[in-house]
């Protein structure tokens, strides 16, 4: 499969969770419409968590995406929590 244009893939996350250690991580997914790949991964690892439809090439560089990122996707997921946590 080619790698397809980056501008059709959509990116969602969570707020701020906490893993069985207790560290905070965000969950983050990518999906392409087009042919209906999704990936999903661990901030602020980079770890791929499930995959489907994206090349090995492609997941490459959205694990390399999430780790360089890291830190704006956290900072962002605490917008989210903190707004959450209004509400709870």
């Amino acid at each position: 499969m080619k790698n397809k244009d980056i501008s059709e893939i959509n990116m969602t996350y969570s707020g701020i969770l906490h893993d069985e250690k207790g560290e905070k991580l965000v969950r983050v997914r990518f999906e392409r419409s087009a042919d209906k790949a999704f990936a999903e991964a661990i901030v602020p690892s980079g770890r791929i968590t499930s995959s489907e439809g994206f090349s090995d090439d492609e997941l490459s560089k959205i694990s390399s995406y999430s780790k360089e990122n890291s830190t704006d996707i956290m900072a962002k997921a605490r917008v989210i929590s903190s707004f959450v946590h209004i509400f709870s």
